[in-house]
């Protein structure tokens, strides 16, 4: 995966659940929409710009507003997006996992 970029201080692998885990660096990313779209794309070995507009799928500024409220910490947000389901953890800890094989 050659397109790796912060925020993601690693990104872990469970075979048997193929489930992607990328845990944030120290310090919270920009917004949780720059975060899952850095993710798929790792996933997807491409940049971000090229992904389907996750527009498709969420209203970003409602997700990006929904994390930036004083409950944002303890939210847990699950969503389809271009073949997968993210779950997106309060605490900047976001998971990745097939919903339909490539």
């Amino acid at each position: 995966m050659s397109h790796i970029n912060p925020p993601f201080e690693r990104i872990e692998y469970d075979e048997e659940t193929e489930t992607y885990s990328f845990i944030q660096a120290t310090a919270p990313a920009e917004n949780p929409l720059v975060s899952v779209l850095w993710a798929v794309a790792t996933i997807e070995d491409i940049k971000p710009v090229d992904l389907t507009p996750i527009s498709d799928w969420i209203d970003p500024d409602s997700l990006n507003r929904l994390f930036d409220s004083p409950a944002g910490n303890q939210v847990i947000l699950s969503f389809p997006y271009n073949g997968y389901q993210v779950i997106i953890n309060g605490n900047d800890d976001i998971k990745i996992a097939w919903r339909q094989k490539p």
